[in-house]
């Protein structure tokens, strides 16, 4: 069984990346998320290989800001990703270099994502 480091969960919060490659030449690109944790993602993006170094912002939700329940869109994440995982159109980096406070965020994001999925399971297995 693979245990992992961080919490991971699904997610469809905006995400892009941009090849790091001199001259720094590639623009940033909007990706779909299939999940996300304070480790690492996994997204939909082709032509990337393994040990490619990209430049990520991810925007989650600032939940100090937010106001009943609705969350509103904090500031974006930059981080640094190494990719560890190529498949076809499946792509998973690990972070590097992110910020303490950015690890918190992006913690907090997924244990309320996965406290929203449980409760929203309970409740539709309740109905």
């Amino acid at each position: 069984m693979e245990r992992r480091a961080h919490l991971r969960v699904p997610s469809s919060v905006r995400f892009r990346y941009q090849i790091i490659e001199m001259p720094l030449k590639n623009p940033m690109r909007d990706a779909s998320l299939f999940d996300l944790s304070a480790g690492g993602a996994a997204f939909k993006a082709e032509g990337l290989s393994i040990g490619d170094v990209l430049k990520i912002q991810i925007y989650v939700p600032d939940y100090h800001k937010s106001i009943a329940e609705k969350p509103v869109l904090g500031k974006p994440i930059t981080t640094l990703g190494k990719v560890v995982r190529a498949e076809g159109d499946k792509t998973a980096v690990s972070f590097v270099g992110t910020y303490e406070r950015d690890k918190r965020d992006l913690m907090e994001y997924a244990v309320r994502k996965s406290y929203m999925i449980r409760h929203q399971r309970e409740a539709a297995i309740s109905a």
